[in-house]
């Protein structure tokens, strides 16, 4: 899935930079929209072909079901309580409403409703790989990507959006390297110890665009900040998959959407305070606020996957 994923975003960006480039933006606009629609249609065609292949998926085992239908009355019971009492609140009281694959656009929600449910928060920092989902959090955080904050800074210093556009492609191929490097690295070293490398390279390789703050030369200023931003493109990805593989494995099957959706709510945070600073710090001569932001970022991630997961997980 992530190289299908990496795959369209090598291929959008240059073609999206390409459109832009003929100067006809009403053209461009309507050849996103139509495309968008397009994929609507093939993503819900090849979901109900997976379901029709395997019935299995849509239809959880009976411990699962006993264990939502039992924190659905407890929960039921404890806001009925707090009703009676006088100090419940609105908010919907069914553990299980956030899944995995909660949308990031309205994940501010979904965290108040994680800070105001009791239980969600604790079920997921019992979690033995607690400490690597914060991590993956963080990253969130960085803006060392080709996002749209960064794209408005390399505006600002003239890079084409023609160029930028390609750019993207290029680090989304060298992301894909990294799924096929997560592969060759699972099979021979553990996950913990996969996701260990792969931040560590993330982080070298972005000590690469935060010393381009001290080069004075334009030409090579640039040179840094892009090339460090391409290359760790490879750790991302390969931390992501791990962290990803690693919840599959190590989250009970009956929580699994609880942790997924404490998970995806902290990841929106991070994001949406990444765009906060985008707010608070709106003159591109002020970018090196984010970099320093994001690098440090990385660095905390780091050192969280290394003493909460990889050592925890050797000592056992």
């Amino acid at each position: 899935m992530k190289q299908i994923d990496l795959s369209c975003k090598i291929i959008a960006p240059a073609l999206a930079g390409g459109l832009v480039a003929t100067g006809d933006l009403r053209f461009t606009a309507a050849a996103v929209g139509v495309l968008n629609f397009l994929s609507i249609i093939v993503e819900y065609s090849c979901t109900e072909m997976i379901y029709k292949v395997t019935p299995r998926f849509a239809s959880k085992n009976a411990s699962v079901r006993q264990a939502q239908n039992g924190n659905y009355k407890s929960n039921n019971l404890t806001n009925s309580q707090h009703n009676q009492n006088g100090n419940g609140d609105h908010s919907n009281g069914e553990e299980g409403v956030i899944s995995s694959g909660a949308n990031n656009d309205d994940g501010w929600c979904c965290l108040m409703k994680i800070l105001k449910q009791d239980g969600m928060l604790k079920t997921y920092f019992q979690q033995p790989i607690a400490a690597g989902g914060v991590a993956l959090s963080l990253l969130y955080l960085n803006i060392l990507t080709f996002g749209s904050i960064m794209t408005a800074y390399l505006v600002f210093r003239g890079v084409r959006m023609d160029v930028i556009g390609t750019l993207r492609g290029i680090s989304c191929a060298i992301g894909l390297l990294g799924t096929v490097a997560f592969h060759f690295s699972a099979a021979r070293i553990s996950l913990e110890a996969t996701g260990l490398w792969a931040i560590i390279l993330q982080f070298i390789c972005l000590s690469v665009s935060y010393y381009s703050l001290f080069v004075t030369d334009n030409y090579w200023s640039l040179f840094m900040l892009i090339s460090g931003v391409c290359a760790s493109r490879i750790g991302l990805w390969v931390f992501d998959i791990s962290i990803s593989q690693l919840m599959q494995e190590m989250v009970a099957e009956e929580v699994r959407g609880v942790v997924g959706g404490v998970q995806n709510s902290l990841n929106a945070m991070l994001g949406l305070l990444a765009y906060a600073l985008g707010m608070l710090f709106p003159d591109p001569k002020e970018f090196h606020i984010y970099v320093v932001t994001g690098f440090s970022a990385v660095g905390v991630a780091m050192l969280l996957w290394f003493f909460g997961v990889y050592l925890k997980m050797r000592q056992k």
